[in-house]
């Protein structure tokens, strides 16, 4: 990925982890992620209120729930609902919202 100001190419490597619910009920269409808190990923982009590319999205899956989700991202903080609540959002805060990545469930190699 090239960087337009200086002429070099910077990746990064971020990551989150939610602090969940313990019940874990989960059912199609609810938020994964610490109730009320969203989730920040810092230093994606070349600066403060610059742009960057995300070239992949992994998510580790460690109760092995194999499930579709969606990753939302946001140009600016966003309030989320409870953990396993249905996911909604406030219209002031959807109208932040860059673009959704969907993810799938993998099988693992035998």
């Amino acid at each position: 990925m090239p960087d337009l100001v200086a002429g070099l190419t910077r990746q990064v490597l971020v990551t989150s982890t939610p602090v969940l619910t313990v019940h874990a009920g989960y059912a199609n269409g609810d938020y994964v992620g610490t109730s009320g808190v969203a989730q920040v990923l810092l230093g994606c982009a070349r600066g403060a209120g610059m742009t960057g590319y995300i070239r992949s999205a992994v998510l580790i899956d460690a109760v092995s729930a194999s499930v579709a989700g969606e990753l939302w991202i946001f140009d600016d903080l966003v309030t989320p609902p409870a953990d396993s609540a249905a996911w909604t959002i406030s219209d002031a805060d959807a109208l932040h919202c860059i673009g959704i990545i969907p993810s799938r469930p993998t099988t693992p190699a035998p």
